[in-house]
This record gives C-alpha cells, sequence and structure tokens, in this order.
C-alpha cells in the first residue's frame, strides 16, 4: 500500500509486496524483505486511507472465503431507473361489448451507488392473459415488474384487465381496467382509473378505456354520425431516459357496439409501448397486454458490465440496460 496509507499506525507509507511467505519482516526503505529473503517491488493500490473519502478509488475488503481482494468506490454515483408493470388484457368482447386493459404502473428515482459487489435482481412483468373467447370473462391483470438488492423491494404493479361482456366490472391494478357493457371501471393503486361501461343515448353497449400511468380512461364519444365510440385509455407517463422521449403504461381504449358496427379507440398516448393494456373489439379475438420493462441508466465511469439478460446502448456519458425479460446487474 502507498499514498496515506497508515498500515501499522506510525504514520509511514509502507506497501504490500508478494511473496511465497507472506511474513514482513524487513522495510529497507523502499520494500518489504519477506521470509524466504526475496525482494520484489511493491504491489500498487489506491489509497485506502484518505481524509476525504470521495478521493479514495477503491476499498480493501475480503471475499467471504477470506481471500484479499478491493472494491471500486462508487459512492456519489446513481443508477437512474424506469420500471414499467405488464399492461392489463382487454375484457372479452367477441360476445359484444368489453373494457380495455388498463396501464401497467411507471416509478422513476435512483440507486444510489456505493461499493462494488452489489447484485441488483429485476423481474419484470408479463402482458395481462386474455380471457377466453365468448366467455364475458374480465381481462387478466398484467405481472408486477421488480427491482430488489439487499432487503429493498420496488415493486411497479401491472395494470388492471378490462371488464367483459357479461358485463362485468374492470378490474384494479396499477390503473384500472375499463368498466364493461354497463360497469365501472377499475380502481388505481399507482396510476389512474379506468372509465365505466354502459349505453349511449342510442341505446348502444359500449366499454369503458383502461386508467392510464398519466391520465384515467375517457368517457363515451360519438363520431357525429350517431355512432358511439367506446371510452378511451389514459395516456402514459413520457421518459427520455433512452435518450428519446417514450410514453410508457399507457391504458386500452374500449369498444362500442353500433348495431353490429363497432368503433373502438386504441388508446392513450404511447398506445403499444411498453405497460400499454390492450384495447379491444367487438366480435373480435381477445388481445394480451403488453409486457413491462426494466430499464438501467448508469453513468460510463461506473458501467461494470457484469449483467445477465439486458440489451446494452448509450446514451451520451450514460450506458443503458434495457431489460424486458428477468435479469440481473452487478456494481
Amino acid at each position: 500500500m502507498y499514498g496515506n496509507t497508515n498500515v501499522c499506525g506510525c504514520g509511514n507509507k509502507y506497501p504490500i509486496v508478494p511473496g511465497s511467505n507472506p511474513s514482513l519482516v524487513i522495510w529497507n526503505g523502499q520494500e518489504f524483505v519477506v521470509a524466504d529473503g526475496t525482494i520484489q517491488l511493491p504491489i500498487n493500490l489506491p489509497y485506502i486511507q484518505h481524509t476525504d473519502i470521495s478521493q479514495v478509488a477503491y476499498f480493501l475488503t475480503t471475499t467471504p472465503q477470506g481471500v484479499l481482494s478491493k472494491l471500486k468506490n462508487l459512492i456519489g454515483g446513481n443508477i437512474t431507473y424506469l420500471l414499467v408493470g405488464g399492461g392489463g388484457a382487454n375484457g372479452d368482447s367477441a360476445a359484444g361489448v368489453a373494457g380495455g386493459g388498463g396501464g401497467g404502473g411507471v416509478l422513476t428515482s435512483t440507486i444510489p451507488l456505493k461499493t462494488s459487489g452489489l447484485v441488483i435482481n429485476v423481474t419484470v412483468g408479463s402482458g395481462g392473459i386474455a380471457p377466453i373467447s365468448n366467455s364475458g370473462a374480465v381481462g387478466g391483470n398484467g405481472g408486477n415488474s421488480i427491482i430488489s438488492y439487499k432487503s429493498i423491494s420496488i415493486v411497479s404493479y401491472g395494470g388492471g384487465g378490462g371488464g367483459g361482456n357479461l358485463p362485468t366490472k374492470g378490474a384494479n391494478g396499477s390503473s384500472g381496467g375499463g368498466g364493461g357493457y354497463s360497469l365501472t371501471g377499475g380502481t388505481a393503486s399507482q396510476g389512474h382509473n379506468g372509465s365505466s361501461g354502459g349505453y349511449d343515448i342510442y341505446s348502444a353497449g359500449y366499454g369503458g378505456g383502461g386508467g392510464g400511468a398519466g391520465t384515467a380512461g375517457t368517457a363515451v364519444s360519438y363520431d357525429g354520425n350517431g355512432n358511439t365510440i367506446g371510452g378511451g385509455g389514459g395516456n402514459g407517463i413520457v421518459s427520455s431516459i433512452t435518450g428519446t422521449s417514450i410514453y410508457y403504461g399507457a391504458g386500452g381504449g374500449g369498444n362500442a357496439d353500433n348495431d353490429g358496427t363497432t368503433i373502438t379507440v386504441n388508446g392513450g398516448l404511447g398506445y403499444g409501448n411498453y405497460g400499454s393494456g390492450s384495447k379491444t373489439k367487438a366480435y373480435s379475438s381477445n388481445v394480451a397486454g403488453f409486457g413491462g420493462v426494466c430499464i438501467l441508466s448508469i453513468p460510463n465511469q461506473y458501467f461494470s458490465g457484469i449483467y445477465t439478460n439486458a440489451s446494452v446502448t448509450l446514451n451520451g456519458t450514460n450506458t443503458i440496460l434495457t431489460f424486458t425479460q428477468n435479469g440481473t446487474y452487478t456494481t
């Protein structure tokens, strides 16, 4: 060790020297002479003792097996994350109207970096499962996306499934699913509620729009020609973590049945991106919700290169890891 290292407590700066016998017996002013008589050049390690910890490049420690090792000092750096839950599926609409699926939750914040060797586990929520055709059932909720490390877990919940044609209420979720036929939309835990389904002034049935991470599902509307349009999906939340502004967690639109003619809106801003709830269309096959995503933005100087099941891109001075399936990153 060298620099401001104070190994013996005497204030002198002593290096560590390798040898067949590690016992340190003589300091000759430049090197240690080890017990077997060999004299070798010091192993240069960065400072391990300093009055300003921000100036320390590495920490000296041991592995669980007792092997001496060094860990890079990452104090002062942060990992920025975007965590999106899976979108909910629309309700069964093969026999009529149904509500759109709710968008997955969208969370963003930072994870403070301290030392290398921390394992960050990522779980990515899948899109909600579409109900069986002609069942009139509620769509499946999206799966939760999770970041976990040490004893900390960060959870972005999946969106609620849309109500079916029986009628059925939209499911609760991160954002609520749109109501089916004549019932209310689901309520939200992180995003916004789905809108209600019902009957319009022309006695046409319609489904509500799924709530989005950014705004609630919208009410029924009309096209000016006497036709009803199902409730619209809510907007997602925009993020530029990858370097491009993208909306995540949009809600799916409900549909309306105008004497056999169906009109559906796609959904809110960002529909079709990660975490979107699926839209519905009468007398058609049901559609699963869109899967979630976890995106980590790591300053280039702190990026370890140790990860599983992620794609890598660059955004200026940051390395971007995008997880669409379960994986890990080790600092």
